[in-house]
């Protein structure tokens, strides 16, 4: 008798005795192997008894199927022979390969291979719906449940791999949207008005759907109240809202989406929607959803301590002990400078120093620093006469991975830095206009944005300038 076998992945251990049977493979449950791996499509490939052989196909896969000679469209079956669906492998045996082992390896009953959920670290059994989908009498509920405990399982363990917030963006992609079988997968950045699409997203879903919109009041409302909602006209699913009419006339056939929350702070939103079909989301879909949300948000929560501890190291690094600076004079005009420094110290105001090159404006810059409330927080100092116009931007506001040709790692700029300090701008006049205006808000509001980032950071930092130039 053959055998087919999950030897590593998703279910690993599942067998099925092979009678000569058309065999099906994939993430659907109406596949006789069916599999938990998100690379898996729907139906993914097929077993054929032809003469009395077995051959593999694929089925046209997104993600293809593989050995190690790569990927393949056909594939004799042979005692042995080893095949991968993403990250699941499968082996071929038969009786000979077998032998005494075959009743060991053959799983019958209800075990259908999956991890029991109750089992899976993590999982408070007691309030948790997917759970008690153990209780249903229709099986199909059970499958699902069981699957998409094994995929968050998976999501976790790749989140914590993740070095930074596009990572982890990308396992919506990589997961959450194979699972959930929607058509638009996207991640929404907070702004002042409402919502942004994270910018990876709108290239891809532009170039793929054109401006189709998107259910803006199932936004709206998960901004205002902040917890996961869907939005489905199916009877019997519970959905939190219909569909508006906007939403029909583009084709939106049901909508969901889950904040990345953490406490009251909005990080962002998972929203999922399928345009057509006859089916809607249901509430084990938005739970799903919301428990991806859910170690998303508390991985990118981690991953900003992280990167604030960092910055601080940086700062601390960077920042020696500084020498004390006394202007040494009896003119008139530099006991004005020390008066002025006095005044001006105690203060949080922003200081402009005018003075010919050569004159001192750095240690006039220093000494009110060191003068200051602000005197063990760093000081960060640069020179806009020096740096190159394409970098201003991104050294005065960082710049996150991606951002531009060369930016291979996520930056904080200058006034991040600087943040409880000093920032001293030597020869200001210098900044292009667009930065210039950047400058601005940053004076007035406390806010930074890096490039290539649609939020915007507080920030807490006095600037002093220096000019030659008569602004």
């Amino acid at each position: 008798m053959a055998t087919l076998r999950i030897i590593d992945g998703h279910g690993a251990g599942f067998a099925v005795e092979l009678t000569g049977q058309h065999v099906t493979i994939g993430r659907d449950a109406g596949n006789l192997i069916q599999l938990g791996d998100p690379k898996s499509s729907r139906y993914h490939a097929e077993l054929v008894h032809e003469a009395g052989r077995y051959q593999l196909r694929d089925l046209g896969s997104s993600n293809g199927t593989w050995n190690e000679q790569g990927r393949i469209e056909t594939l004799a079956m042979k005692p042995g022979v080893v095949f991968r669906i993403g990250k699941t492998y499968l082996r071929f045996d038969d009786e000979k390969a077998l032998g005494d082992r075959k009743s060991d390896l053959t799983v019958t009953g209800e075990d259908e291979g999956w991890a029991d959920p109750g089992h899976i670290e993590g999982i408070d059994s007691g309030r948790s719906e997917l759970l008690r989908h153990r209780e249903m009498a229709d099986p199909r509920y059970l499958e699902r449940a069981n699957a998409y405990l094994v995929l968050l399982h998976q999501i976790v363990m790749r989140a914590s791999e993740a070095r930074s917030r596009d990572e982890l963006f990308e396992l919506l992609d990589d997961a959450a949207a194979d699972a959930l079988e929607g058509d638009r997968c996207a991640v929404f950045l907070p702004a002042p008005e409402g919502w942004i699409l994270w910018p990876a997203h709108e290239r891809r879903l532009r170039a793929r759907f054109g401006a189709t919109p998107f259910a803006r009041t199932l936004l709206a409302q998960v901004r205002a109240r902040k917890e996961p909602l869907l939005c489905t006209s199916d009877e019997g699913d519970q959905g939190d809202m219909d569909p508006s009419s906007s939403m029909v006339q583009a084709g939106v056939r049901s909508a969901m989406a889950a904040p990345l929350r953490i406490g009251a702070d909005l990080q962002a939103l998972l929203y999922v929607d399928r345009l057509g079909g006859n089916t809607g989301f249901t509430r084990t879909d938005l739970e799903f959803l919301a428990a991806v949300a859910n170690q998303l948000a508390v991985q990118q929560h981690n991953m900003a301590n992280v990167a604030e501890l960092t910055a601080e190291v940086v700062r601390l690094q960077a920042e020696p002990k500084p020498a004390t600076i006394d202007l040494v004079g009896r003119d008139p005009a530099m006991a004005a400078v020390q008066e002025f420094i006095r005044k001006a110290a105690p203060t949080s105001a922003p200081v402009l120093v005018l003075g010919e090159s050569g004159t001192g404006k750095e240690l006039v810059a220093r000494a009110v620093h060191q003068h200051s409330t602000r005197a063990q927080r760093p000081l960060q100092v640069v020179n806009c006469a020096a740096m190159a116009e394409s970098l201003v931007e991104s050294t005065l506001f960082g710049h996150v991975k991606g951002a531009f040709t060369g930016a291979d790692e996520t930056r904080p700029g200058l006034f991040e830095l600087a943040d409880q300090g000093t920032l001293f701008l030597d020869e200001v006049g210098e900044l292009p206009m667009a930065v210039q205006a950047k400058l601005l808000r940053a004076l007035e509001q406390g806010e930074v944005q890096r490039v290539g980032e649609g939020t915007v950071r507080k920030v807490d930092v006095r600037v002093i300038a220096a000019t030659n130039r008569d602004l």
